[in-house]
C-alpha cells in the first residue's frame, strides 16, 4: 500500500516512539497506521464507529464544511466510548496502584531489554 499522507512531525515522533518500545521497524508501524487509516474511512462510510482495541469506540461525525483562508474545510468531531479496559487502567493510575497497562509495560520492556542483551 502507498502511502496517502505525509506523517507530521508529531506523528513521525509517536511512530519512533512505538518503535522504540516495541522493536517493531518504523515502516512496519506506519503501514499499520495507514491500514488503520483505510479501516476508518470504511466505517465512517458505512456510518459505523471504529474499535480502537484497548482504547474504546470513535466514531466521526461531519457537520458540513466552512471556508478557510486555505481553502474548505470540513467540520468534524469524535464520539469517543472508552473501553473497560481503559477505564478501568485510568482509575487504577489515578488511585496510584500499578495498572494493568502499566504491568503489562513493565513486562514488555524488561523482554526487550533480555532480547537485547542476549
Amino acid at each position: 500500500m502507498s502511502s496517502v499522507a505525509q506523517f507530521s512531525k508529531e506523528e513521525k515522533e509517536f511512530i519512533r516512539r512505538v518503535h522504540l518500545l516495541t522493536g517493531y521497524p518504523e515502516s512496519q508501524i506506519k503501514k499499520f497506521f495507514e491500514a488503520f487509516l483505510v479501516v476508518f474511512t470504511v466505517d465512517y462510510l458505512d456510518g459505523e464507529s471504529t474499535c480502537l482495541p484497548l482504547f474504546g469506540d470513535i466514531q466521526i461525525k461531519y457537520h458540513g464544511d466552512e471556508n478557510t483562508p486555505q481553502g474548505r474545510k470540513a467540520k468534524i468531531d469524535l464520539d469517543f466510548q472508552p473501553s473497560n479496559f481503559l477505564v478501568r487502567s485510568i482509575g487504577q493510575i489515578e488511585d496510584e496502584e500499578e495498572s494493568d497497562l502499566e504491568a503489562h509495560l513493565k513486562e514488555k520492556l524488561i523482554g526487550l531489554l533480555r532480547q537485547r542483551m542476549e
